[in-house]
């Protein structure tokens, strides 16, 4: 969406405070996780749009060469195709791409995103692209000076999105001794870091209306920019005084605990208050568009409330990056959501059924199937097995007899099964799981747990 809309669109907090739509996104996951193929899928406008724009090109360009070069009627030669998306470039190639561009909005679709970090040094064996870099983040126009020549680059938004794997990511942002994490190139970025988990392949595919509903609206997007460009001014979107009150109000709550923070950490609360306001306006532009109408330029209280809620979900997975950072690389945060939740309730519920101190998977399976919502189904006992494995508890690797079961897989019940039920039914999901993934360098964080807490989180209007 951001890079569909480009310059075309700001959230203003206040008159002085503008945050355009830019976002960088980094998954952090291991091979074979599955990382690439979803960006990809949601990426097939632009992957259409950038065909037909080059062969657009192509065309014109062959039948502008075909006329005689004699031919003062001739017309100039055709504008390049315009870019939607890329997969490489450097600060020249993005000047290049940029110039003539209606939005300046490209999504950079990477399958390995350290690019992000190795660019900024890219063909210099001194010097560094970081601080341009870090301006384009920012929204702000970029110079920089070359021997003989200069690239200045005005109006770019420049998306990031791509996965990269957990050792690399602890390489890429832990070298030059951390200075990608003082410079606040990690910051910057949302990064989901999830365990690897188990989920069973099914027949179900994205079926074609929840893919034209996506597609359409993303359409919709990139034509309602390419109009607006024909306008003076962009959309600048504004808060209600009621949504500016609680997102203010937000801000300066967690702003005065910051120093309390591990230093690592507390470099993510600025930009996540910058991309509280952008993902606000990323959702407020895709819900319009999907509705068939056009943005408006006011954000009510539902809509930044929105936004600080996919920005405190960043906030939490950031605890588990820099965790990862500054410990070993086989450091690993631990599923969090509704499904190990349930399990964990119905492992305590089956405490009076343990079998000379196991339980049949296939029995824990029936049980757990008889809670879960329909999408939440565990197909088989194997599968069933492999979700248990994933949140660390002990199966048996020989078939044992239990719960009337003979030789079958079985879940054995140690320590880690107490503790696990008792911190899955106490910690909060994935989103909010500051206090519970918490390690002794971080121990302090505990004491914050409510401050991205469901009360804390959403300031009662009748406060203001």
């Amino acid at each position: 969406m951001g890079a569909a809309l480009g310059r075309t669109v700001g959230v203003l907090p206040k008159e002085s405070w503008k945050e355009p739509l830019i976002f960088w996104h980094l998954d952090i996951e291991e091979s074979g996780s599955g990382k690439t193929s979803p960006m990809w899928m949601l990426a097939e406008v632009m992957k259409q749009n950038q065909a037909l724009a080059h062969e657009r090109y192509t065309r014109e360009y062959a039948e502008w060469r075909s006329l005689a070069k004699d031919d003062k009627s001739a017309p100039p030669e055709p504008n390049p195709a315009r870019g939607y998306f890329l997969t490489d470039a450097t600060l020249e190639g993005l000047r290049h791409e940029l110039e003539a561009h209606p939005t300046g909005g490209l999504a950079m679709i990477l399958n390995e995103a350290s690019f992000l970090i190795n660019s900024h040094n890219q063909y210099k064996a001194r010097g560094t692209d970081r601080e341009a870099w870090l301006c384009l983040w920012d929204g702000q126009p970029v110079r920089v000076v070359r021997v003989g020549k200069s690239v200045f680059l005005k109006g770019a938004r420049v998306q990031v999105c791509g996965g990269i794997q957990p050792e690399v990511f602890k390489a890429a942002f832990s070298s030059k001794n951390g200075l990608y994490m003082c410079d606040g190139t990690a910051f910057r970025c949302l990064v989901t870091f999830e365990p690897p988990t188990h989920y069973e392949q099914t027949e179900e595919a994205w079926s074609a209306h929840s893919r034209d509903a996506w597609e359409n609206t993303l359409a919709a997007a990139v034509a309602w920019a390419d109009d607006r460009t024909t306008q003076d001014d962009p959309l600048e979107i504004h808060l209600s005084q009621e949504a500016r009150t609680i997102f203010l109000d937000w801000r300066n709550r967690l702003d005065a605990e910051r120093d309390e923070l591990p230093a690592h950490l507390r470099g993510f609360l600025p930009k996540a208050f910058s991309y509280a306001l952008r993902l606000a306006g990323a959702l407020h532009c895709l819900k319009a568009f999907h509705a068939g109408t056009a943005p408006g330029q006011i954000m009510d209280r539902a809509g930044i409330l929105e936004g600080i809620e996919v920005a405190e979900f960043y906030l939490g997975q950031a605890v588990d990056a820099v965790r990862l950072l500054a410990e070993e690389a086989s450091s690993r945060p631990r599923e969090v959501s509704d499904r190990t939740q349930l399990l964990a309730r119905v492992l305590d519920s089956l405490r009076g059924d343990i079998d000379n101190g196991r339980l049949a998977v296939g029995f824990i399976q029936e049980r757990y199937n008889a809670l879960a919502p329909n999408e939440g189904i565990i197909k088989s006992p194997h599968a069933m097995g492999a979700m248990l494995r994933s949140t660390g508890l002990t199966v048996s690797a020989a078939k044992l007899n239990a719960n009337g079961r003979r030789a079958t897989r079985c879940l054995l019940w140690d320590s880690k099964i107490e503790d696990f039920v008792q911190t899955s039914q106490t910690s909060k999901p994935q989103s909010l799981r500051l206090a519970s993934q918490a390690t002794p360098c971080f121990a302090d964080l505990a004491d914050k747990a409510d401050l991205f807490s469901d009360e804390n989180r959403c300031p009662d209007p009748h406060r203001h």
